[in-house]
């Protein structure tokens, strides 16, 4: 096994980073869950219309990742009829 090229400090730097990125996450996903709920009660956008845009933004983002030579993995599952 190869050792670490970082320092123990470092790696504890390393692993803070993560936990406020994870935490950070968490609430953007919160609120962004809260946005989607008041658009939907509200009646700006349906579930139907969300899913549609955010497929359609999935296929984008891997046609322009493939394009570059990168490899990704469709995020956005077709919702099954």
């Amino acid at each position: 096994m190869k050792a670490s090229s970082f320092s123990p400090l470092q790696q504890v730097q390393m692993i803070a980073k993560l936990a406020d990125l994870q935490e950070w996450n968490e609430q953007n996903r919160l609120l962004l869950d809260a946005l989607i709920d008041l658009l939907i009660e509200k009646g700006v956008i349906s579930e139907q219309e969300l899913q549609a845009k955010a497929a359609q933004l999935d296929s984008a983002y891997l046609h322009q990742a493939q394009e570059k030579g990168r490899a990704l993995t469709p995020i956005i599952t077709p919702p099954i009829s």
